[in-house]
């Protein structure tokens, strides 16, 4: 019979060290999902923000090529206006050459 309280008293032990670890594992493992449950929310905030610099990104890029196309546009219109200056300018000799009049020099015959 001491030998069966014995072994009783041996089972019990080990039960008891068994749920010890048992214990111990629960923990550990409840740690582990919390820590899994926190990377995951970074996870979902870095993905978050890169969505956010990726969209930033494209307004970007839209706003410089608008930039851009409004600089050639630009860049035309001074390349027009200094065109239409020059003619002006032109023009505006052409008739002051044609209106020019003069009086009391005298002139010679045969003269051009």
């Amino acid at each position: 019979m001491d030998n069966k309280l014995s072994q009783l008293d041996k089972i019990q032990s080990c039960v008891s060290a068994i749920t010890s670890r048992v214990d111990k594992l629960d923990k550990r493992v409840s740690d582990i999902e919390v820590k899994f449950k926190d990377v995951e929310k970074a996870c979902d905030f870095s993905g978050g923000a890169i969505g956010d610099i990726t969209k930033q990104q494209q307004q970007l890029d839209s706003i410089l090529e608008k930039f851009y196309e409004m600089k050639t546009s630009e860049e035309n219109h001074i390349s027009k206006e200094s065109r239409l200056q020059a003619e002006i300018t032109d023009l505006k000799c052409r008739s002051m050459r044609d209106n020019l009049l003069f009086f009391r020099i005298p002139e010679e015959r045969g003269e051009n």
